[in-house]
Parts: C-alpha cells; sequence; structure tokens
C-alpha cells in the first residue's frame, strides 16, 4: 500500500477534531479553578463540555472506523478497547466510586458510537430499499 493510500485510509474526522478540542477546553476548565461557577448537584462546569464531548467522540471513532475499512465487529471491539483505557487508566483513583464515576462520565462515548452505527446502518438500509 503506498503512502498515499494509508494517508487517505486513516483520515481524522471532525467529529474526532471537535470531541478532542472540547475536551482539551473541558481540562482547562477543571484545571483553572472555574470549574465551581456552575454546579447541578454532583455535575460541575467541565462536565457539562464533558459529557458532549465523549459522545462526540464516540460517533467519530465510529466514522474513523467506518472511513478505515474495519468490520462492525473489529469496530467495536476496537472501542471497548477505548472505553476501558478511559475508566481504568484514566486520571481517576483506582477505587470503587472513582471507577464508577468514571464509567458514568465515559458512558456517552458507547451511546455516540452506536447512535453513529445505527445511522450507518439506518442509512445503508433506506439506499437498499429504494
Amino acid at each position: 500500500m503506498s503512502d498515499i493510500q494509508i494517508k487517505r485510509k486513516f483520515k481524522v474526522n471532525r467529529c474526532l477534531q471537535v470531541g478532542f478540542i472540547l475536551g482539551i477546553l473541558q481540562f482547562l476548565i477543571y484545571l483553572s479553578g472555574y470549574d465551581h461557577i456552575l454546579r447541578v448537584g454532583p455535575f460541575v462546569t467541565h462536565h457539562f463540555i464533558e459529557l458532549p464531548s465523549f459522545f462526540i467522540l464516540g460517533m467519530g471513532f465510529s466514522k474513523f472506523f467506518a472511513d478505515s475499512g474495519f468490520s462492525s465487529v473489529v469496530s467495536q471491539i476496537l472501542n471497548v478497547l477505548i472505553f476501558l483505557f478511559n475508566i481504568f487508566i484514566g486520571p481517576g483513583g483506582r477505587d470503587r466510586s472513582s471507577l464508577i464515576a468514571s464509567y458514568i462520565v465515559s458512558f456517552p462515548e458507547l451511546i455516540g458510537f452506536y447512535f453513529h452505527r445505527y445511522l450507518i446502518y439506518y442509512i445503508s438500509d433506506e439506499k437498499t430499499l429504494k
């Protein structure tokens, strides 16, 4: 495979770009000391950016895997590995409450991934029906 084909195969899509930018923004808010400005129960300011960021990243990973030509099974396995990486290797601690919090925060990534997968299959079904 030539270098040009490899560059086309692994192109970073707009969802991944927006998700990473929002992720950086949420870390800046978290580390800046302004996290207390907006508080709704256990949710503080950076969560209102972090949760949509993970949803968009999930859609971006699904699109990236589809554009790269990975099968549905391989895409799902890779996404579960990314999800587990977020939970167990993330910035949280190793106790039970931090693992539960990491799971809750990372769950929108799964929703975004499977939402995009649903759209892929829905659009392909629409094309076959016509």
